[in-house]
């Protein structure tokens, strides 16, 4: 009997392509967001759109079809919420305060048009740093800085889609604790609702959809399910050029109708874990960068807004492509100096937790309880000299 390669044959290891998938993805985004940051009126519209969705929207869902496999894995694998949660804040919030501080400090004093008393006094400089780094208010500016650029006072246009990521996160955290995930035909049907859901809401493509304000989440939570299912289900998913094959054909006969959502986000799941785990050498040259996908992500869209600052008559390719230069080394930098050694702190810090819950639960517990006065002793029988 011929052994069918599944993805999960090809899970085992570290032998993969998934940093390079991750920086064609984040490059995809910074290049993406070069035309809004020197285009005056540019909209979503304006894009080429591919199955539904533009370049850099499949580009973010990418990041989320991983982050459902990966974290799914990680979860499953440790066994421990606790330890899991404190992770995924140590993977994902060092860039953002790193980069939030510098722009802070470092580069909002050198680029404001406000006098730096006032900058520095300025409430709004301090209430940048809070907004941003607890993601309340990604789009607060800094006084004077990048105020007559074509986006004016946006720094961080991209760090909205991390409240998604930490949602996601916690609700898998939950399903875990539950044992959800423990039911596969429960995880199944909930995918196979949640991906005919995002095919009837984006039926007529992603410019003509419904109730706006659950747009972003049916994209990212039907990308993040899919990753995790096919992680649940790896061992009976095939690794199989045909398959990937058959979805590509069906897509492209399909690309003018209702249809074409619903098997654009399967052909990108499929192609994502196809192309990270074929073993090509030559996909492999990127992984001296690292995790640094991420900081281009973090860092890119407030390098765009200064090289447009700088050389505001560059167009959209040549401003992405200045802008990716500075980007990658700056990202490469913190992943290697900062981030990576913070992830260090996991297990020390989810035991910090844990032993301060456990001391919380205690207090609490022996704050409830009576205290009974004490009649082992009977003071009347007590003979004084």
């Amino acid at each position: 009997m011929v052994r069918t390669d599944t993805i999960g044959a090809r899970l085992s290891g570290r032998d993969n392509n998934f940093t390079t998938v991750r920086i064609l993805a984040s490059t995809t985004v910074l290049f993406s967001h070069a035309w809004i940051v020197t285009t005056p009126g540019m909209v979503t519209a304006d894009y080429m759109h591919l199955l539904g969705f533009t370049p850099g929207f499949h580009a973010v869902h990418v990041f989320f079809i991983l982050s459902g496999f990966f974290l799914t894995k990680s979860i499953l694998d440790s066994g421990d919420v606790v330890q899991f949660c404190v992770a995924r804040v140590l993977r994902l919030m060092p860039a953002v305060v790193l980069s939030a501080l510098v722009m802070a400090f470092i580069v909002g004093p050198w680029i404001t048009t406000a006098e730096p008393l006032a900058y520095f006094t300025s409430g709004e400089t301090l209430s940048f740093l809070f907004s941003v780094i607890s993601l309340l208010n990604i789009s607060h500016p800094l006084p004077g800085v990048f105020e007559n650029n074509v986006l004016p006072g946006e720094i961080y246009e991209l760090l909205w889609t991390l409240r998604y990521e930490f949602v996601f996160c916690a609700g898998l955290a939950l399903a875990f604790a539950l044992g959800l995930l423990r039911f596969k035909i429960l995880v199944a049907v909930g995918v196979a609702a949640g991906l005919a859901g995002f095919g009837v809401y984006f039926w007529n493509g992603e410019d003509a959809v419904l109730f706006e304000p659950i747009r972003h989440l049916m994209r990212f939570a039907t990308s993040f399910g899919l990753g995790a299912a096919c992680y649940l289900f790896r061992d009976r998913i095939p690794y199989s050029m045909v398959v990937l094959a058959i979805l590509a054909v069906a897509s492209f006969l399909l690309k003018d109708t209702g249809l074409a959502t619903p098997l654009g986000i399967l052909l990108l799941t499929y192609g994502v874990l196809y192309v990270g785990f074929a073993k090509v050498s030559w996909l492999k040259a990127s992984n001296w960068l690292g995790q640094g996908s991420y900081g281009i992500y973090v860092f890119g869209f407030p390098v765009l807004q200064l090289v447009y600052l700088f050389w505001p008559d560059l167009g959209p390719w040549s401003n992405g492509m200045v802008a990716w230069a500075i980007t990658v080394p700056l990202a490469v930098a913190s992943w290697h100096c900062f981030e990576k050694p913070l992830l260090r702190w996991k297990r020390p810090m989810a035991n910090l937790v844990k032993q301060l819950t456990r001391a919380a639960t205690r207090s609490e517990t022996a704050s409830g309880e009576r205290v009974e006065p004490d009649t082992s002793a009977d003071t009347t029988s007590v003979r004084l000299p």
